[in-house]
């Protein structure tokens, strides 16, 4: 698995002990801050990614990740309140070197999830 590193970050945050919750097949908690708790949920088969958010005992902000490796495309989400805020895509290949991103702005469901792809952009983000 490779490991997310955010560089704007004044902390890097690294991967902990792994269990199994709620239809996930591993699950991974984040380091911890002082003020933020980062919880990291990876499923294998799906190739999703759940990065959680929790400040002040409520879920402030959600961000999944959408990753194939045979695709090369990672996908990535920022969801506030239940509703999607503000959503990129960002299309990665490495073999080609190649990193294309564009805006796309909607409020919907979180139901509609599953339909949709985005990237969110705005903080720097390394896979190595």
């Amino acid at each position: 698995m490779r490991i997310l590193r955010w560089v704007n970050q004044p902390r890097e945050i690294f991967i902990s002990h792994g269990f199994c919750s709620r239809g996930y097949e591993e699950v991974f908690s984040f380091t911890r801050t002082i003020y933020n708790i980062y919880i990291l949920l990876y499923s294998r088969r799906l190739h999703i990614l759940l990065f959680t958010r929790i400040t002040n005992s409520f879920i402030h902000a959600d961000y999944i990740f959408f990753y194939s490796r045979r695709l090369q495309i990672l996908l990535f989400t920022q969801i506030i309140y239940s509703f999607i805020h503000a959503d990129y895509i960002f299309f990665y290949s490495r073999g080609l070197r190649i990193t294309t991103y564009s805006f796309i702005h909607a409020d919907c469901k979180l139901r509609h999830i599953d339909m949709t792809f985005f990237l969110y952009t705005k903080s720097i983000l390394n896979l190595y």
